[in-house]
């Protein structure tokens, strides 16, 4: 797992699953409109910015968007739900790889 990350995504509502598989297509097409995508339809804080998150650990963000990201190569376009919505998202960059156990609670 990489130690950091970067991505950037757009946040939609759960019933918008129609228009998150239509702006994954565009993007599969051409990445660069992502951030032009993003300030017309995300719906985060993020949007303002293209839909960059900046650097994070994975453990920082909710396990399915970690997941996702983590299994997908860098400059992927994916189709997350998670408890916040539908991420169209994005790994930009990923630090080196690092083991990492789960410690029970």
């Amino acid at each position: 797992m990489p130690d950091s990350m970067e991505a950037r995504h757009i946040l939609l509502t759960f019933d918008q699953k129609d228009l998150a598989d239509s702006i994954a297509t565009a993007l599969r097409k051409d990445a660069k409109q992502f951030g032009a995508l993003a300030e017309k339809y995300s719906l985060d804080g993020t949007a303002s910015k293209g839909g960059k998150l900046g650097r994070f650990a994975p453990e920082q963000m909710v396990p399915e968007f970690s997941n996702a990201l983590v299994e997908a190569s860098t400059g992927k376009v994916v189709v997350i739900e998670s408890q916040f919505g539908i991420h169209v998202a994005q790994a930009t960059w990923k630090g080196k790889n690092s083991r990492r156990a789960q410690i029970a609670k």
